[in-house]
C-alpha cells in the first residue's frame, strides 16, 4: 500500500511485486484481497494495475491489516474466553485486554498517510525517490526489524 501511496497512477502487478519483493502470485493475492475490502483498485489492460481507491489520509491501518490478515489479536483468549480453561481466574488478563486495546487504538488512529509521511522524509522526501527499489533497499539496510517496531510505537497516539 505504500507503494500505490506513493504512485501517481496505475502500479501493475509485476512492478508491484518486484518493488515489494514479492512473488507475483502472492502480490496478486494481497491485491485482491484488499481490492474486495475497498482499499485498491485495479484496471486490466496495458496501462492497468493497482492504485489506492481512497486518499492515504482515509485508509486506516487496521483496514488494511484486517483486509490481509485478519484482526491482531494477542491472545485468543480475548476474543474467545472460552478457549481458555482459566478465563474467570487469570490475573493478566486486564494487561492483556490493555495491550490489545492499545493495538487496537494503532492501527485505527494511524492511517496510511500517516505511515506514508514518516517513510517519504526517510527516503528522501519525494514520491519517486521513497517509491524507488534502491531508496527501499537503503532503508531496509538502514534499519533492523526492531528498530521498524520501535517507530511502530512512536506513532502510536493517544486518544484526545
Amino acid at each position: 500500500m505504500l507503494h500505490l501511496a506513493g504512485a501517481e497512477s496505475f502500479v501493475s502487478g509485476p512492478v508491484l511485486a518486484r518493488r515489494c519483493e514479492l512473488p507475483l502470485s502472492f502480490t496478486h493475492k494481497i491485491m485482491k484481497r484488499l481490492v474486495h475490502a475497498g482499499l485498491a483498485s485495479s484496471r486490466a489492460g496495458r496501462a492497468g494495475g493497482f492504485t489506492l481507491a481512497r486518499k492515504p489520509a482515509k485508509i486506516a491501518m487496521a483496514e488494511i491489516v484486517e483486509a490481509v490478515q485478519g484482526s491482531v489479536n494477542v491472545r485468543p483468549c480475548l476474543v474467545e474466553p472460552s478457549l481458555c480453561p482459566n478465563s474467570k481466574l487469570c490475573r493478566v488478563s486486564r494487561q492483556w485486554l490493555e495491550l490489545q486495546a492499545g493495538i487496537n487504538r494503532f492501527f485505527e488512529q494511524t492511517t496510511l498517510d500517516d505511515v506514508w509521511s514518516q517513510y517519504s522524509a526517510e527516503a528522501g522526501g519525494s514520491r519517486s525517490q521513497a517509491c524507488s527499489r534502491r531508496s527501499v533497499n537503503h532503508l531496509r539496510q538502514k534499519d533492523s526489524r526492531s528498530a521498524i517496531r520501535s517507530r511502530a510505537l512512536h506513532w502510536t497516539k493517544t486518544p484526545d
